[in-house]
This record gives structure tokens, C-alpha cells and sequence, in this order.
């Protein structure tokens, strides 16, 4: 069992593997875009 928590917490890659996915891999772990005003650009918003 120890086997099976090690291989989830540190799975194997190997250099190529990693270097062949990194757009997959940094997609994947990247945080989902926000659509939101820059702050200087609320300031010139009017709200009603």
C-alpha cells in the first residue's frame, strides 16, 4: 500500500514525457482565466 501512495504523490514522468506534454501539463494546472475590469478602468464606470 505504501507503493500505491508513493507512485500517486510522485508519479513517474520521465524528462522527455514532461517536456513533450508541458502545454497539456501547465493547461491543466493552470487556474481558469477572470473576466473582470482592471481597477483603473471601474474608476471611470459609472454605476447606476
Amino acid at each position: 500500500m505504501l507503493n500505491q501512495v508513493v507512485r500517486a504523490i510522485e508519479p513517474h514522468l520521465s524528462l522527455d514525457e514532461v517536456i513533450d506534454e508541458w502545454n497539456q501539463i501547465s493547461k491543466s494546472l493552470s487556474e481558469p482565466s477572470r473576466r473582470r475590469l482592471p481597477q483603473i478602468a471601474q474608476c471611470f464606470i459609472e454605476e447606476p
